[in-house]
């Protein structure tokens, strides 16, 4: 037989194995892709979970700085309580004993009492009773700890003291730890008697009033050492026209306005501190350079309401370690709490150059206002218009009223008999439910651009209306804006805004401020979003708010602290409330039952020999101290200290004072002066009785002073774990 050769067919076992192999794949794929959706799950849980964190962390932060303003206020009232006691104890060491245990008790009370916590905490965070606290504080054992310095320190632990964080996405983060705060015991006899430790005696000029130079253009008022002002450091005067004025404030480490630092009518300061710490510079209430006038400064600047430039030709040069404004607070109903900005009002020619500043940090947002609106509207936004910026151009600000497309009728703005007939007694009927912007235009590529929804950004009430009066108060108009959810809101619809062809024209506005430039420093935070511009190259920018509040919070909390503690250490008495309200010299420095004892109307002079050098007292004391003016019309070539109950007007060309200047009701420079802060002078006076009977706690005149400074208390953390 013949061997055959038998073919198997293959192909059914060849599917199989292909088929194994496909599933086998399927199932490595599925797997790898399982395992990669849980990484990248567990990488978004670690991101929130790590954001989250970072809250809880910044909360800690805040606490320690505001319960750092705890114990300050602790030590002024066990100075207050010592110094009752202070004739019946016998010696400096059981009256620090006093001081020190009663800070103790005062201190545990503060922070042992029901809720403590979160008060703290809300105090912190600038929030109100009513306002939602995302950050839940709890502190444990309150005790008393050993300091290697026990008669001159006290430190407080507060154990286990927790921060809970719930962010929206429900993820939680918990931090606990044991909170140090140390707090040194002052030296109570410091200032008093012979042994002088009081912190006015380096200053140049205090007044009680306004700080005002009307000079005559080309003369130079020069101040060399540091100057408080109850009110205004103004330069140029609408009033008097006077124009050009001149001053320059050297070696000022501080600098203390109580209200506004104002220059008008091309007016030109020079500020150069030298090298300064962290809290030493200027500090106001708000800064305004307007009508050509030139501030041009080297120090550092904490200010607590806008730097508002306005007119033409007008300069501000600004280089130093910081520009801080400090006063932001979220969610503030009250927009005056949170404008910590830079405006710029109708401009043309201005320069703003903070570019030689290290650090600009500004915790507010600039808004609309004007004081004549109607309280129509929104009442929890009644005194202005929030807007998204906290550097900004008044030209710019159509961009935040309700747009035409979302009117069913009339226009924006409309007089007040117009709006009156639209409405017919109720706004509703004013807007559409849609509020979108049509965008029918095309971009720079020709494409038309989509519609631009409003409703991400809005309230539920959706506009407020405000009225305003032009022409001298004859015509009325109404405003309808766009009313915001909150400041995060109002800086996103700025950026978005501006990001789309609807900004052209406001861009184009820019072009009104003429040959103007402003630069914004090496590092910005800022709350909301800011601008930079440059006419030379036609160049806009955007600075877009800081996506983390944590430096900008910090930053606040610290400048304020800095202020309180500054003031505190100055103004010699108990204080308790807020630092813009000091009185300085009236609840402060001066005995002013003495002072008012003095002759009226004429001056007192006095020479007194200390230490074998001869040095200078003149005081006069006005009739009516609240309108009374001392003139000097004759150079004094002082050497000591000049005390004024009443305006002090310098009106005498080269006047020159070597030592301190005082005056309760203001000073007014008319001619060419020269003020130099001289300490061993005024010191050395002070150790006279006849001088120091007129200042508080000097002398057998003098009451309660207390010695404290923003350096008295530090916060640490010991112990510290997340859980």
């Amino acid at each position: 037989m013949e061997g055959k050769s038998i073919l198997k067919n293959n192909k059914g076992a060849s599917l199989i194995l292909v088929i194994g192999c496909v599933a086998l794949l399927s199932v490595v794929g599925s797997m790898l892709l399982l395992v990669t959706m849980n990484n990248r799950e567990m990488k978004e849980l670690e991101r929130k979970a790590q954001q989250t964190f970072y809250e809880a962390d910044s909360s800690s932060d805040e606490l320690a700085g505001q319960l750092a303003i705890v114990a300050e206020d602790a030590l002024k009232l066990a100075f207050a309580d010592m110094m009752v006691e202070y004739s019946q104890i016998s010696n400096k060491a059981d009256r620090e004993s006093r001081y020190a245990e009663f800070f103790k008790e005062a201190f545990k009370q503060k922070v042992s009492a029901s809720g403590a916590a979160s008060a703290i905490m809300r105090d912190a965070l600038g929030l109100g009773l009513t306002d939602a606290l995302d950050v839940d504080v709890t502190f444990g054992t309150v005790s008393e700890e050993t300091a290697p310095a026990a008669n001159q320190t006290k430190v407080i632990r507060i154990q286990d003291a927790t921060f809970t964080y719930t962010a929206s996405n429900g993820s939680q983060a918990k931090i606990t730890t044991d909170i140090c705060v140390s707090a040194i015991i002052p030296d109570v006899e410091a200032g008093m008697g012979d042994s002088i430790k009081c912190d006015f005696t380096d200053f140049a000029l205090i007044t009680g009033a306004d700080t005002a130079s009307v000079i005559n253009s080309g003369e130079t008022v020069k101040i060399d050492g540091n100057l408080y002002t109850k009110n205004n450091l103004k330069l140029g005067d609408t009033a008097t026209n006077a124009t050009g004025l001149k001053m320059e404030i050297l070696n000022a480490k501080k600098l203390l306005v109580g209200k506004e630092l104002l220059l008008e009518k091309s007016a030109n300061l020079k500020i150069n501190s030298g090298s300064l710490s962290g809290g030493e510079g200027v500090w106001a209430s708000g800064v305004t350079v307007a009508d050509g006038g030139t501030l041009t400064a080297n120090s550092n600047f904490y200010v607590a309401d806008d730097l508002t430039v306005s007119g033409t030709n007008t300069k501000v040069f600004i280089s130093g370690n910081e520009y801080i404004g400090y006063s932001g607070i979220t969610g503030a109903a009250d927009l005056s709490a949170a404008n910590s900005a830079i405006t710029i009002n109708t401009a043309k020619n201005i320069t703003i150059d903070l570019s030689g500043t290290t650090n600009l940090v500004l915790n507010g947002s600039s808004y609309i206002h004007d004081a004549i609106w109607s309280t129509l509207g929104d009442a929890s936004n009644k005194l202005g218009i929030l807007q998204g910026e906290s550097v900004a151009y008044k030209d710019m600000q159509s961009m935040y009223l309700v747009p035409g497309e979302c009117l069913k009728t009339g226009h924006n703005p409309m007089t007040k008999s117009e709006y009156e007939a639209a409405t017919n007694g109720g706004v509703s009927c004013m807007v559409t439910d849609s509020f979108m912007y049509d965008l029918d235009h095309p971009d720079a590529f020709g494409n038309i651009t989509a519609s631009f929804s409003l409703a991400p950004y809005l309230a539920d009430s959706k506009y407020v209306v405000r009225h305003v009066k032009l022409d001298g108060g004859v015509t009325e108009f109404v405003y309808l804006y766009l009313n915001f959810k909150d400041e995060n809101a109002a800086q996103k619809y700025f950026a978005d805004y501006m990001a789309t062809d609807l900004a052209i024209p406001l861009k184009k506005q820019l072009n009104n401020m003429g040959a103007s430039t402003i630069k914004l420093a090496q590092n910005n935070y800022t709350l909301a979003n800011a601008f930079n511009f440059d006419s030379s190259s036609s160049t806009y920018g955007i600075q877009e708010a800081t996506t983390s509040f944590t430096k900008l919070s910090t930053n606040s909390l610290l400048a304020k602290r800095r202020q309180k503690g500054l003031f505190t250490s100055f103004r010699m008495n108990t204080i308790s409330s807020e630092p813009d309200s000091y009185d300085i010299i009236n609840d402060g420095i001066l005995n002013m039952t003495e002072l008012g004892a003095v002759a009226t109307n004429t001056w007192v002079k006095e020479s007194y020999t200390v230490d074998g050098s001869t040095y200078n007292f003149w005081i006069y004391n006005c009739s009516d101290p609240a309108t009374g003016v001392a003139e000097l019309t004759s150079n004094p070539n002082l050497n000591g200290i000049m005390l004024v109950n009443g305006k002090l007007k310098i009106n005498a060309t080269g006047a020159t004072v070597n030592g301190l200047v005082i005056a309760t009701g203001g000073v007014e420079f008319v001619s060419q002066t020269n003020l130099t802060s001289n300490k061993t002078a005024v010191e050395a006076l002070l150790k006279k009785d006849e001088v120091a009977k007129y200042f508080k706690g000097l002398g057998t005149g003098g009451g309660a002073t207390p010695y404290l400074s923003s350096e008295a208390v530090t916060v640490s953390f010991e112990n510290w774990h997340k859980n």
